[in-house]
């Protein structure tokens, strides 16, 4: 989960400046075309952002932009980090009051920024913020707020809210005041960084001097340029920045209105076939992690040749449904029934290198030492009273090699003649070799084949 943090809260720092990215998503991108997102460099494949250099592959970015209702997660997406931004408020218009007057109009408020981490994400309802309307100055319409941006997780609904439209102001000889549009309001995330406030702007002939507002900026960008003499308020430049007011300042003596707040935006970076435990980074799905316990952790299935279905590991599925045959070895995925269950590999028996995955069951978190199966045997050695004798009983690691002689092979100890046994045990002289051990062992510290999902 590290560097999901470490992204958010990069987010976060860069909300300070106005303009650390580019102030719009290309609308109709081509295949191979690249964009700079969060200091990260994503490429269109013709379909979907997907992240190259500092974001690296298994990294899919959807941009979702003003009208668009539904979010459904890219196969085999463990986390999504959704960044969420609300749509910029209307600017103030102003209305002409006759000759001689002049008056400016209020510039809008900006939307807010939530972002948030969402575990295994699901078909999920979204809302992107429209922009809010520039005021009307022939009726005396003030600027409209924007609307949210929302994503209704399961855990409770992200809202980037939009920014506040400012009031119109009015053409006239006395000083007034057009106030600007609030700053959207952010809930739910794990980060949530309020919008900025419009600027109000002193307004009337009498005051002698007027400084028409900018809209204001996002995280995106610079909002609305201020008017330079009269005429309409400009719209938003950058997702969610506000209108500026419109401006009557010269001896023409027409309403003017106020500029348009910039819609919202919702981008979800997703972070394909990764799970992770509540200390980090496991794995992509069909990885095999050895863990240290009696039981696989969550997010893992022993790697026992067991049939499981298809639907609950649909991530692992899709991974290696490719390489999955009907009759499967213990080193391959088998296609199960063909249509709704899969064969997972099995390391039940001796198989690893650096690690050992053992048949018996042993002390997880022991070291075992080197250990091989005790090889033994014996053969007896029957001497005469001449001083001949011959190897004609064997057992064991010991083999009979020739049965020339005069001695019976059953003669048994009489007068004259001795009988001895002799024993050949590898262990007698090497501990390796031991009676309890059936099968060839190598140092190796026990522990659980499981396979990440």
């Amino acid at each position: 989960m590290k560097r999901f943090l470490l992204a958010l809260f990069a987010v976060a720092g860069l909300l300070a400046s106005p303009s650390y990215g580019q102030p719009t998503w290309p609308v109709s991108p081509v295949p191979g075309q690249t964009y700079e997102y969060l200091d990260r460099t994503l490429e269109f494949d013709g379909s979907i952002w997907r992240g190259i250099g500092g974001l690296g592959p298994g990294v899919n970015v959807q941009v979702f932009n003003q009208g668009e209702t539904s979010y459904v997660p890219s196969n085999g997406t463990r986390y999504a980090v959704v960044h969420l931004y609300g749509a910029g408020g209307g600017g103030g218009g102003v209305e002409d009051s006759g000759s001689g007057n002049y008056g400016l109009g209020g510039c809008g408020g900006a939307g807010a920024y939530a972002s948030s981490v969402i575990a295994n994400p699901t078909t999920t309802v979204i809302q992107v913020g429209a922009g809010g309307a520039g005021g009307d100055g022939s009726t005396a319409t003030d600027g409209q707020a924007g609307t949210s941006t929302t994503f209704a997780a399961a855990a409770g609904t992200i809202t980037a809210g939009g920014g506040g439209g400012a009031t119109n102001g009015t053409s006239s000889s006395s000083a007034n005041l057009a106030a600007g549009g609030a700053g959207g309001t952010a809930s739910g995330g794990t980060v949530n960084v309020n919008g900025a406030a419009g600027s109000a702007v002193r307004t009337g002939s009498s005051l002698g001097f007027m400084v028409p507002c900018s809209g204001a900026a996002s995280a995106w960008g610079s909002g609305g340029t201020q008017v330079a003499v009269s005429g309409n308020g400009n719209n938003g430049a950058a997702y969610g920045s506000g209108g500026s007011g419109g401006a009557d300042t010269t001896a023409a003596n027409a309403d003017q209105d106020g500029g348009n707040g910039a819609d919202g935006l919702l981008v979800v970076v997703e972070y394909l076939g990764e799970s992770y435990g509540t200390s980090g980074k496991m794995g992509f799905p069909g990885e095999t992690i050895w863990f240290s316990g009696s039981t696989c952790p969550t997010g893992t299935l022993p790697k026992n040749g067991a049939t499981v279905s298809r639907a609950t590991y649909n991530f692992l599925w899709a991974q290696v449904s490719g390489d999955a045959v009907a009759s499967p070895t213990d080193a391959q995925y088998g296609t199960g029934d063909g249509s709704t269950t899969f064969v997972l590999p099995s390391m039940s028996n001796q198989y690893g290198w650096i690690v050992s995955a053992l048949s018996t069951p042993a002390t997880y978190g022991s070291v075992l030492e080197s250990a091989a199966p005790d090889i033994d045997g014996s053969f007896q050695s029957v001497s005469g009273i001449d001083g001949s004798g011959i190897l004609n009983i064997h057992t064991g690691a010991l083999s009979k090699t020739d049965n020339t002689g005069n001695i019976a092979e059953s003669l048994s100890e009489s007068a004259g003649v001795s009988s001895d046994t002799h024993f050949f045990e590898a262990s007698a002289n090497e501990p390796t070799y031991q009676d309890a051990v059936d099968e060839i062992s190598v140092p190796s510290i026990p522990a659980m084949p499981c396979i990440v999902y």
